[in-house]
């Protein structure tokens, strides 16, 4: 590299040479640029001195000067690759600036693992294959955790859609006071931070009682110290047990943003637990006719139980009426054969029309027995399926300060 491609190494060196030439006003000025720096060569003088001393002094000046600018010049330089590093604005760096030894850093051998790790880790978020990333930065924060590495797994986190702990690592990054973030990577992990709550909700839980273990889509939760629940958007549902008291479901449709309480009460056994998701009584905002749809189904009385009931003793009725009408018209047949001492009649003297009746109408009777037990059978099974059913009623309303429910179990 040439000394032109440093205009003030090069106007330095310009300096210096117009130095030279006021001490030996007599020589012409090398050239900083053509000059050679071979030792046994110097460069050609351009003028001719009568004393050989003196112009084999200026020669050797001329050389000292020309080799020292060289090697200023060479003390600069340094490769291009090396001066500007490249770099990714999104890609996480865990290194930043340099920070004094702690007595808790890892040894060596564990720092050098570190480093090797999150070099693995740093070229996989590049290519976009986040859990290999996140899986790697998980590693790296094992051997030796911060808030660098937090910051890694929450930004690992926001691009795997993990929204609520992408949010809990972020602000881990923020609070952890191991090997600090400079100020540079604070508002960035700040901005993500925003970002992140525009995917989830924040509750604040009022759990009754205080001891109730509480589940998010079948997952245990451990609320914070704060009794804070972030929620990614969508719908989860909430089970709340506590030993003596009814078991509580709640619904809860996140849209993004949300920050209001959610009050989960939980009633002692024999009463009808209440679930409000709601700002508190004294805040909650008047809501419009339009905004307080609310879908409720209450228990309902048992309609088709007692139909089939109904039926079932109605067709009994019927049957056993017909069977008593056949069986007065089978006596009157049968008092007609006997009369006036006659043994009974001949074949073909009782009309076809009577004998027909009374076939008819058993038939009927024992047609009608059937039908009423299948009624019958049918009321008892809906009594169950319908009791089963009224076990659960729930109520749901929403409204501009927040929504709410209540169930009956």
């Amino acid at each position: 590299m040439g000394l032109e491609q440093h205009p003030a190494l090069l106007a330095d060196a310009e300096a210096a040479l117009r130095t030279y030439a006021r001490t030996f006003p007599s020589a012409s000025p090398p050239s900083a640029a053509g000059a050679k720096l071979t030792r046994g060569r110097g460069p050609k003088a351009s003028f001719i001195h009568p004393h050989f001393k003196v112009l084999d002094r200026i020669v050797q000046a001329r050389l000292d000067l020309l080799s020292a600018v060289a090697v200023v010049a060479v003390a600069s330089w340094s490769p291009p690759v090396l001066a500007q590093a490249p770099s990714t604005a999104n890609a996480p760096s865990v290194t930043g600036a340099a920070t004094a030894p702690s007595a808790a850093d890892p040894a060596p051998e564990v720092q050098s693992q570190y480093r090797d790790v999150v070099a693995r880790a740093v070229a996989e978020f590049d290519a976009g294959r986040w859990a290999e990333a996140r899986a790697l930065f998980l590693r790296a924060h094992e051997l030796w955790p911060s808030a660098r590495t937090f910051r890694t797994l929450g930004m690992t986190s926001f691009e795997l859609r993990a929204y609520a702990q992408a949010l809990k690592e972020l602000q881990a990054a923020l609070d952890d006071t191991r090997r600090p973030l400079p100020e540079d990577h604070r508002a960035q992990v700040g901005a993500l931070i925003e970002q992140t709550r525009a995917f989830v909700g924040r509750y604040q839980v009022q759990l009754t009682p205080a001891g109730a273990q509480l589940r998010v889509d079948g997952v245990p939760v451990v609320l914070a110290a704060d009794a804070t629940l972030v929620l990614e958007v969508g719908r989860h549902e909430l089970r709340a047990q506590a030993a003596g008291y009814s078991e509580l479901m709640s619904r809860v449709d996140v849209q993004g943003r949300e920050d209001q309480p959610l009050v989960l009460e939980l009633q002692p056994e024999a009463a009808a637990p209440a679930l409000s998701v709601a700002a508190p009584a004294a805040l909650q905002p008047a809501r419009s006719d339009a905004a307080n749809a609310v879908i409720d189904h209450h228990a309902k009385p048992r309609l088709w139980t007692w139909i089939a009931a109904g039926t079932a003793v109605a067709v009994a009725g019927t049957s056993t009426a017909l069977w008593l009408v056949s069986d007065a018209k089978y006596d009157a047949q049968h008092d007609k054969c006997f009369a006036g001492g006659m043994q009974g009649c001949a074949p073909g003297s009782i009309p076809s029309s009577t004998t027909s009746a009374i076939k008819n109408t058993q038939t009927a009777s024992q047609v009608s027995a059937v039908l009423a037990g299948v009624a019958g059978a049918t009321a008892v099974t809906l009594f169950f399926v319908e009791g089963s059913a009224n076990e659960e009623s729930l109520a749901v309303g929403a409204g501009p300060g927040g929504v709410f429910a209540r169930g009956q179990f």
